[in-house]
């Protein structure tokens, strides 16, 4: 199935151009191609940070016990190294 589209104009340095060219192997591969995985891939992969919290929270470790018993104790519970 095809997804709509929309033509956009985009000013790209020629440097920029270039090492397209050269990460698609040839000049014949699809410039447009290229940039949509650039762009989905910068939107829609988690960034080293946020990689490392998933796997902290997935991680079996304890991470410690939050005091609701009043707000300061809350609040010093969160805090607390």
């Amino acid at each position: 199935m095809e997804t709509a589209r929309d033509f956009v104009t985009v000013n790209i340095p020629r440097y920029l151009i270039d090492d397209m060219r050269k990460e698609m192997k040839n000049d014949s591969a699809d410039i447009d191609k290229l940039l949509e995985t650039f762009v989905y891939e910068s939107l829609h992969t988690p960034k080293a940070e946020t990689r490392a919290a998933i796997e902290e929270a997935r991680s079996d470790v304890e991470m410690g016990t939050v005091d609701t018993s009043n707000m300061e104790s809350f609040i010093n519970s969160i805090l607390a190294e």
